[in-house]
């Protein structure tokens, strides 16, 4: 029950400071992601392992969608 709860808030969090603190969105998830698994009770070292493990799996799958977008960006301008 306490996880459902640390999730619930984590997504509040997400919420409130996109819309009304401005800050930026993925900034958000990874502060919500950081926080929440410290809630969940892994240990802060095992929580920022996850983290970057998890966001640098996606980045690196998709990469290089990333960079051919940015490069047909250039040659339209």
């Amino acid at each position: 029950m306490l996880t459902v709860g640390a999730l619930l808030v984590a997504i509040g969090f997400i919420v409130i400071a996109t819309a009304r603190l401005g800050i930026h969105a993925w900034l958000a998830l990874f502060l919500a992601a950081l926080g929440f698994g410290v809630a969940a009770g892994l240990p802060p070292l095992e929580v920022v392992r996850a983290a970057n493990q998890g966001f640098g799996n996606t980045l690196g799958s998709i990469g290089s969608v990333v960079i051919l977008g940015g490069i047909i960006g250039v040659f339209l301008e």
